[in-house]
């Protein structure tokens, strides 16, 4: 991959100059000039790694059916969103090489965004009030995450939390909008009239980010040390940013292997469930018909079923699909399927959760 190139070409080129400024001896004359101090955003340097928009956002995606999505692998990550009854998905791989797609589901303008380095991948309304907006990549780094831009105003935005960091609208935040990072096999069977976002010949998983997902302890591009030692900096983790169901204080879900968890956030009861082969947990409400649901997984069958009624849902759209409640949903809460140093970086002292005692084994 280029970037990966690029950063091998740097540190070779500033190894080489430093043994050859250590071969001879100084010479006189003025002093260098010190390079400039790196630019402080809302108290965190930017880190500038690749030109802007060298990865170039998809403005205008063409989509297919599910069933002619022959160009996909069951396996293969999406990032799936709804809107209403409308279903799209993103290949993981498109957007690693574009990093973000500007979109409309239903009525809504979406910008899907994508950062390896921070294994984030997280749906935003593309709208500050009446402004609709294009949004790229920045081509830099604020604590260790993808910096976005939209063309409207050149304001930079960090793609972890939405919060503009620089520009005419610094201070703002754009809209996360619920999503699911799963596989196509799993989103299809759950989503048949899906639509998919289409992948060019020859488009394949980066090399780059293979490496790097695979290499737990290489951790963002110029190397960072984990800042919080209860998890390991590439444990995946599913975090609740603060202000969500009305708490303060930000939350994160361990996401170490398969469960459901039933949970309360601030009195309101909710549901994290993870499934087998599943690259990311997903967060909901666990309220449905007016009332208060328990989930568990049946043993005979392995379905999902709440014990209230033993109706059988699909916990990847929230649907009930058989039972006393089929055809109820439960309503998803959005949250960010994150690297742990990433996100302990932007909330520091985040509580994690499950308790063990409230997981229940797949």
């Amino acid at each position: 991959m280029g970037l990966e190139f690029r950063i091998a070409w740097l540190v070779v080129a500033a190894a080489a100059a430093s043994a050859a400024a250590a071969s001879r001896p100084a010479a006189p004359g003025p002093v260098a000039e010190e390079p400039p101090a790196p630019k402080v955003l809302h108290g965190a340097p930017l880190a500038p790694y690749m030109q802007r928009e060298q990865f170039p956002s998809q403005d205008k995606p063409r989509f297919v059916p599910a069933g002619e999505a022959r160009f996909m692998k069951e396996a293969e990550p999406v990032i799936g969103i709804t809107a209403g009854r409308a279903a799209k998905a993103y290949p993981v791989w498109v957007l690693e090489h574009r990093e973000v797609v500007n979109d409309t589901a239903g009525e809504i303008p979406v910008a899907v965004t994508w950062c390896s380095i921070a294994g984030t991948g997280i749906v935003y309304r593309r709208s500050v009030g009446d402004r609709l907006l294009t949004l790229a990549s920045d081509g830099s780094l604020w604590k260790e995450a993808q910096v976005l831009f939209d063309r409207e105003t050149e304001s930079r935005w960090t793609q972890i939390t939405g919060e503009a960091l620089e520009g005419p609208l610094d201070g703002n935040r754009l809209q996360a909008i619920p999503s699911v990072l799963t596989t196509w096999g799993r989103w299809k069977q759950s989503h048949a009239d899906s639509l998919i976002l289409v992948k060019g010949p020859g488009w394949t998983r980066s090399l780059w980010d293979q490496q790097y997902e695979n290499d737990p302890d290489r951790l963002g591009i110029a190397g960072k040390t984990n800042p919080d030692r209860r998890l390991g900096g590439k444990s995946r983790v599913l975090g609740i940013e603060p202000g969500t169901l009305g708490r303060n204080a930000a939350i994160a879900y361990v996401e170490e292997r398969p469960g459901i968890v039933n949970d309360v956030i601030e009195g309101v009861p909710v549901v994290v469930v993870r499934e087998l082969l599943d690259p990311a947990a997903r967060l909901f409400r666990r309220t449905a018909s007016g009332r208060e649901l328990h989930f568990v997984r049946a043993p005979s069958s392995g379905a999902v079923v709440d014990r209230e009624t033993g109706s059988i849902w699909d916990l990847l759209s929230g649907e009930a699909v058989k039972g006393r409640l089929a055809g109820a949903r439960l309503d998803p809460v959005s949250a960010v399927s994150a690297y742990w140093f990433v996100w302990t970086t932007f909330h520091p002292g985040s509580e994690l959760r499950p308790p063990s005692s409230a997981r229940q084994p797949q």
